[in-house]
């Protein structure tokens, strides 16, 4: 099983569970329209500017496109200073 997290104000750009600042899309790799539903989600993140990142070898470090088979997937807005 996969999951998501969308952190941020605007974490319900998208419609699904929603906690505080927090939404959650979670997926099985055997459900082919969970997955589908997952991937786009994090397409329509990335077309708003918004980041991800995942682990990978121990590693966290940025993604630029949906992967099914990770475990969790961290998505955020670009935080702007002033």
């Amino acid at each position: 099983m996969g999951e998501m997290r969308i952190i941020g104000k605007k974490a319900a750009l998208l419609s699904h569970d929603v906690v505080g600042e927090e939404s959650k899309i979670v997926w099985r790799r055997d459900h082919p329209e969970e997955v589908e539903r997952a991937a786009e989600a994090f397409r329509r993140y990335m077309l708003e500017g918004w980041i991800a990142f995942a682990e990978r070898d121990g590693r966290k470090t940025q993604i630029f496109t949906f992967d099914p088979d990770l475990d969790e997937i961290v998505i955020a807005p670009i935080m702007l200073g002033g």
